[in-house]
């Protein structure tokens, strides 16, 4: 079991956007929003990733379709709290 706790989030609207690149054309963009209303917390998000991937195989046959490693990722959160 594993219990955490978190400060309630405060009244005021907040955010956050992160975004970075790295090699083979991989990206990543992260935002998200939180506050309160009276007793009611609320936090949500979105984050995609996407990258070219890296492949260590050869294409012997000079097809141009071998082995792709693109991929993407997208993930939607939220989060209600009531205190």
């Amino acid at each position: 079991i594993n219990i955490i706790t978190k400060a309630a989030p405060s009244e005021k609207i907040g955010g956050t956007i992160n975004a970075g690149y790295g090699s083979f054309n991989t990206w990543r963009a992260v935002a998200s929003v939180s506050g309160r209303i009276n007793a009611l917390g609320y936090q949500a998000g979105y984050s995609r990733l996407q990258t070219d991937g890296i492949s260590e195989a050869e294409d012997r046959d000079d097809t141009g379709s071998f082995d792709q490693d693109e991929t993407q990722q997208e993930v939607y959160h939220t989060q209600l709290t009531w205190t």
